[in-house]
């Protein structure tokens, strides 16, 4: 990933997180007692030869494109993921 999508990256994740929290989506379980957040479909962590991003659904690794998101430094990682969650659907409530 080059400096240029890795900034592309972390813009559209700045703007998600804004509008999760200008919509209410934010911290809504804490509004709700009894609500749980759903867990997240990707993941972050270490596999046996540097870092992967963890695809939930798939159960294996994150796919970009037709490329396993696996052994990468921790960094790559999570830009991957920001890019990765940027692109889910959003899910109404």
């Amino acid at each position: 990933m080059t400096h240029a999508e890795c900034w592309h990256a972390s813009r559209i994740y700045s703007t998600v997180l804004r509008d999760q929290h200008s919509t209410g989506q934010m911290g809504s379980s804490a509004m709700n007692e009894n609500a749980f957040p759903s867990p997240r479909r990707f993941l972050v962590r270490q596999g046996s030869k540097g870092w992967m991003v963890y695809d939930r659904e798939r159960k294996g690794p994150a796919m970009l494109g037709t490329n396993p998101a696996v052994n990468l430094t921790k960094e790559k990682a999570v830009q991957i993921e920001w890019v990765l969650v940027a692109k889910e659907p959003k899910h109404s409530p």
